[in-house]
Formats: structure tokens, sequence, C-alpha cells
């Protein structure tokens, strides 16, 4: 009993308090577990970690684009920023040095004559092995070939060249020469004209008059003549009685054009200019612009007999442009006037391209190659074709005519038959052959993914 009162009257234990939990479970670095991280209560800093990737993603995309930025900055002081000011220093300094290309030697230079029209003289050049140069910043004007209609000496092939120039500043022509030179690795010798390498603010013209002589012997012959003048355009009056063996014209931002000119071999390049006129040649013709149009008459010859096979390499018209229509009648002959092998390629961008070849030989054999992005192009083939075609072009807009089912070659009765090998959405085969022919060698092939395609037999 006395132990029952001495515990009623003795004070219950004070109860220890119970220490508050954390509402995040903590582990050791050493303590394993095992729990599953709920993303909401993540000890990431950001409730959304999935953003970390993308910001990265887009610090990578920034440095891309300064990279990008600076080598476009660069791009353009090297281009356009650094010859700004490397030509304004030339200005300064009043630099009158005229650079020489290593590979000529200049033999002659001609005296500056005096008239508001300068005349640098008049220059004998061998049209057997002639060069004709330009290069410096002023180097700018026209280049006319002409035939004389008297001989000055018999079985002569000098041409009189005549160099002429028009400033309004006499200043001008402080910064040019007009030169003889020849080559060091070759015999060809010629006329250059050459300037400073930067533009003062003078403005003037050339004029290079090619005088070629007539000759006694029909037609005359020229040798291998090269042109390589940029900014220089060239006529060629009506060369009735020249030929040339081979003639190479390079130019740039100026136009082509001759009436006539002849040639076994040519190539003629320019740029942001149109090529026009009627050629005559009896080997590969080449002709090549951009950003303009080609619009010429080919006369082609095939000099070669025929020697039995049908692959033998024939003659070769190469028409090159981007951004110009192409427009070519040409007529075909050969030795002959049997037989014959002849290639034509035609090649533009967003322009039309028209060949219409209106003669040939009855048993030649051609082949065409013609093509453009989205445009159309229309290709006639002479009435005695016979070979294979391939027009690659969306169904409806291919066509294929056939104009002439009578027997034009060999007069026996005979009927031109078409056969179709294949037509799809984008590609339509085909043949062309007179009676039962087993040779078919000559072959049409004609691309205008975007555009058309007319064949006409």
């Amino acid at each position: 009993m006395i132990l029952v009162g001495a515990n009623k009257n003795q004070t219950p234990p004070r109860r220890e308090e119970a220490v508050q939990e954390p509402l995040l479970p903590t582990r050791t670095p050493t303590q394993p577990s095992n729990e599953v991280h709920d993303l909401s209560l993540d000890e990431c800093s950001t409730p959304f970690p999935f953003r970390r990737p993308s910001r990265r993603l887009s610090k990578r995309a920034r440095r891309r684009c300064h990279l990008v930025a600076f080598i476009a900055s660069l791009g353009f002081f090297v281009c356009f920023v650094f010859p700004a000011l490397r030509t304004e220093v030339a200005r300064y300094k009043d630099n009158r040095h005229i650079p020489i290309p290593e590979e000529i030697v200049l033999t002659r230079c001609a005296n500056i004559m005096s008239g508001y029209g300068r005349c640098f003289g008049q220059f004998d050049v061998d049209m057997d092995s002639a060069y004709f140069l330009a290069r410096g910043a002023l180097a700018s004007g026209t280049v006319v070939v002409t035939q004389s209609d008297a001989s000055r000496h018999l079985s002569s092939k000098m041409a009189k060249v005549t160099v002429h120039a028009v400033a309004e500043d006499p200043r001008f022509f402080n910064y040019l020469q007009v030169c003889e030179f020849k080559e060091r690795a070759s015999a060809r010798a010629g006329v250059g004209i050459f300037t400073v390498p930067w533009r003062p603010r003078l403005d003037g013209h050339f004029r290079i008059s090619i005088e070629l002589p007539a000759s006694m012997e029909a037609p005359l012959s020229a040798g291998e003549v090269a042109f390589d003048m940029p900014n220089f355009s060239h006529t060629f009056g009506p060369l009735w009685d020249v030929h040339f063996d081979q003639l190479n014209l390079f130019t740039s931002e100026q136009p082509i054009a001759a009436d006539l000119l002849s040639a076994r071999r040519a190539s003629l390049r320019t740029s942001n200019a149109p090529i026009k006129g009627l050629f005559l040649t009896s080997g590969d013709i080449n002709l090549q612009t951009a950003n303009s149009f080609i619009d010429v008459n080919l006369d082609i010859y095939d000099p070669q007999l025929p020697q039995g096979a049908s692959g033998r390499p024939g003659v070769e018209a190469t028409l090159k442009t981007t951004n110009g229509y192409i427009q070519a009648f040409t007529n075909l002959t050969s030795r002959d006037g049997l037989h014959g092998c002849f290639s034509i390629e035609a090649s533009t961008s967003r322009r039309k391209v028209f060949l219409d070849v209106t003669g040939a030989p009855s048993n030649a054999t051609l082949h065409v190659d013609a093509s453009t992005s989205c445009n159309m192009v229309d290709v006639k083939t002479h009435k005695n074709f016979e070979g294979g075609f391939k027009l690659e072009a969306l169904s409806p807009f291919r066509e294929v005519h056939d104009t002439s089912r009578r027997d034009e070659k060999t007069g026996q009765g005979r009927l031109r038959q078409i056969w179709e090998y294949y037509r799809g959405t984008f590609l339509h085969e085909g043949a062309v052959s007179w009676g039962k022919s087993n040779q078919l060698g000559g072959h049409v092939h004609l691309r205008a993914p975007m555009g058309g395609t007319k064949l006409t037999l």
C-alpha cells in the first residue's frame, strides 16, 4: 500500500519529444540505395532536368552561328574590302608598274601618238601562229577581224594589226603598254595590251582592228590563232576566203559575233554575254557562255571517209550555257555525200533548247544530247534519221511527231517504222528505222526533268 501511495504522489517521467524526421530521405555516400527517385523530389537544381540538354544544344547552335558569321565577314573582307584598300593605296602611291606575264618576252612596244584618239601604231603578225593577249584592269574594248580586198604580198599570211585607244584624260596612257611579244616555250608571236592591275579613276577604250590579207589561193589558210582578251568583244566580219586551222578564243563580260567564220577546230568561250553568228567547221566546235543565250547557224563537214566502224569518232558540236536559251540551225555534210558521223550536245538551265538539223547525208549517223532543267527541249532531226531515241520528262509533256514516212534514203519504196520500247511516267524510249535495218547507229537523248520534250522526226 505504501508503494502505491508513493507512486501516486510521484510525478510521472517527462516524455521525450520525438525527433522530427526530414521530408527527403538521406543516405550516406557509402550507403547503397535501392529507392526509386521521384522527379518532383529529386535533388536536381531545376524541377525540369530535360532542359539541360536543350540549353547545351542552343549554346552549340550559337557558337556555330558565330563561326559562320565570322567566316562570312572574313570572306567579305578578303573579297571586297582588301582589294578596295589595295586599290586606294595604289592610287595614293600612283604605282605605274605594269606586270608582264613570265611566259612571254616583249620585242617591241609602240610609241604613243598625239591626238584625242591615240593610235599606238600598226603591227604585222604572222597568222600561222598568232596570239593576242590583254592583261590589266584598264584593258577593255573591241576586237574586229576583217579581210582586205587586195593582197599586200603574194602568198603572204601577215595580218595588219592596228590598235587605237580613246580616253578623255591623257593621263590614261601613262598606265599601259601596247607591245609585240613572243612566247618563251613556243614560236607563237602576237600583240598584247598590258595595263596596271589596279584601276585609276580614268576611263578609256581600246579598238583592235585585225585585217587579214587576201590570198591568191582561195581560201587563205591560217594556222593556230588564239585570243585571250577578257573584257573585249569580238566581231568577225564575213571571212569568205579565210579558213583557220584552229581558233581558240576566251573573253568575259562581252559578246562574240561572227558574220561568217570558218575553222577546222574552234573553241569560243565567254560569260554574261551572248554568242551568235554563222560558223563553218570541219572538226569539233565548242561554244560556251553563262547567263546569256547562244543563237547560231552551224555548217558541219565530216572530212573522213567511212571506215566500216560504226563507233568511230565523228565531228562534235558542243553548245553550253546557263540561264539562257539555245537555238541552233545545223546543216551536216560529208566528204562522199552519203555517210558521216556527227554529234551535237546542247545544255542549259531554266531556258529553252531548240535544235533543227536541216539537212544531212542519207546514211549519216547522228547523235544528239540536249537538256535543260525547267523548260522545253525541242529537237528536229533530218528526214533520213535512223536510230534510237530517249525522252526524259513527265508523261503529259512528251511529244514524238512523225512528219515523213516516205523513203528518202534509197528510193526503194520502204516505209519508216517507229518502235516504242518503254513508255513510263518519266521515260519514253523507242527507235526509228527504214525497213528492216539491223544497224541503228544514231541516237537522240532529250532531258527536261521539270519541263517538256518534243522530238520531230
